[in-house]
């Protein structure tokens, strides 16, 4: 069994205020060695049979003359103390207490004690007052700078850190805080239903029976009301989220945030609502019609967007070498004779048709007065390299000798005589083909007469062509 001890301390008026506080410290000690838990130090202010007003004082000395006993006021009277200043007292004090210290509070019952400090406690200030302190010291404690509270009897200031090093500093050693006890006095005591709802310690101090019970159903009193606020937050919390996410598809249908904010509780809701085009275009496909009953997947309007177009051609097999992506390309129409619209290839397709020989090409071309349509005719002309040149021959120059494509050229030295030439051929073009290598601008190639120079070739059993 846990045993504990509270005292106001008492002590008879001629007691000295020294005396009594000796027998206090003696007291404590003897607690100690005595195996009690803990004990508790009240605070006064106006009461001659219970004189001490300063329980920390008493707390001081003992943490230095007790081992084990865990120690703390019953309670601080929160309402005559400066949150601040009693929140950097309260965490020095219990790293002098190396982590025994519990924290005490009380609101005050003594009518003398709130006639002294101006404290209007038959209308409930002083537990107001006792509320608005805690929340202070705890955020004193728990949040960092820099941060002001202004609230209805203090206003305090958590400074950032001002010339590099001065800045606040103080917490408890027992973190966040040390364990906190909640003293009441009166029937049905509102600083145990704050006991009840904080889950702290709740101190009786009253020995009629009566009054005991009620304190007790306070406590129960505060913690239910507790869950009933934590409840609530649950609820409050789920219904944000259905409001987001319904919001959320309200958005994906289309409907724009002011629509959205006009389906706000006191607002008039109207029977139709708009819904703006994701872009700006032309509407090529209606589906929609009054009545309709739609789906979130369900197509309404298709809009296309025409001040850039792609213009699609079909790029010859021996044009390959000659076009890639970024060239430029030039468009015409027969709709509009003096137009020519300018863009790039943006895409070759590396599929052939077998049956054409061309690929696809696209071009992407600005149309900002959207003369080009969907659907229209149009001539695409591609700029090749400037320092591209193609040579072609007739297809008659051409001799197959072996498994290689040969021609014949002049001599330019000796007229009569002739040279092969081994040739890689591209494209044909009508009755010309593309020569890739072999042939360069200006050689004379021979013709007509290449079958019978290939022939007089084979007669006189010529070698392998340079």
């Amino acid at each position: 069994m846990e045993i504990g001890y509270f005292t106001m301390p008492s002590h008879p008026p001629e007691c000295g205020l020294k005396e009594g506080h000796d027998w206090d410290l003696q007291t404590l000690r003897w607690l100690d060695e005595l195996g009690y838990q803990e004990a508790w130090i009240g605070e006064h202010h106006t009461a001659p049979w219970e004189p001490h007003p300063s329980p920390d004082l008493i707390l001081a000395q003992a943490f230095l003359q007790t081992k084990n006993i865990r120690l703390g006021p019953g309670g601080f009277l929160l309402p005559y103390h400066h949150p601040a200043e009693l929140a950097n007292r309260v965490a020095m004090l219990d790293h002098l207490s190396e982590g025994r210290l519990n924290f005490g509070v009380a609101a005050s019952g003594l009518p003398s004690d709130w006639a002294m400090f101006n404290v209007d406690g038959m209308s409930g200030q002083n537990r107001d007052m006792t509320r608005e302190a805690l929340e202070i010291i705890l955020k004193m404690w728990t949040e960092d700078a820099p941060w002001t509270h202004t609230g209805k009897f203090w206003t305090v200031n958590k400074p950032d850190t001002m010339f590099d090093f001065l800045k606040p500093h103080l917490k408890p050693l027992q973190a966040p805080h040390p364990p906190i006890g909640v003293a009441g006095l009166s029937k049905g005591s509102d600083t145990l239903k704050l006991a009840g709802e904080r889950g702290y310690i709740p101190m009786s101090l009253n020995l009629n029976p009566a009054y005991v019970g009620s304190h007790w159903e306070s406590v129960e009193i505060g913690a239910a009301s507790q869950q009933e606020l934590e409840r609530l937050h649950a609820e409050h919390g789920e219904k944000v989220a259905s409001v987001q996410s319904l919001r959320s598809r309200l958005v994906l249908l289309g409907m724009a945030a002011p629509a959205i904010d006009s389906l706000s509780p006191g607002k008039q809701v109207e029977a139709t609502t708009n819904i703006p085009a994701p872009i700006a275009g032309v509407v090529t496909e209606r589906d929609a019609n009054p009545g309709l009953n739609v789906e979130t997947t369900t197509k309404l309007f298709t809009v296309v967007d025409l001040s850039s177009v792609w213009v699609i051609g079909a790029l010859h097999e021996r044009d390959f070498s000659r076009v890639h992506v970024g060239a430029s390309a030039t468009v015409t129409t027969t709709a509009y004779p003096g137009l020519a619209l300018h863009g790039r290839v943006s895409y070759i397709d590396p599929q052939v048709s077998p049956d054409t020989r061309t690929a696809r090409v696209r071009v992407e071309v600005s149309n900002p007065r959207q003369e080009l349509r969907l659907g229209m005719y149009a001539d695409i002309e591609i700029v090749a390299p400037a320092n591209t040149q193609t040579v072609t021959i007739p297809r008659s120059a051409v001799q197959n000798v072996g498994d290689r494509q040969v021609v014949y050229l002049a001599h330019a030295s000796e007229p009569g005589r002739f040279i092969e030439r081994a040739v890689r051929l591209g494209e044909p073009s009508g009755e010309r083909v593309e020569v890739l290598s072999g042939v360069k601008p200006g050689d004379q190639v021979v013709t007509a007469g290449s079958f019978f120079v290939r022939a007089e070739r084979e007669r006189v059993g010529m070698g392998r062509p340079r």
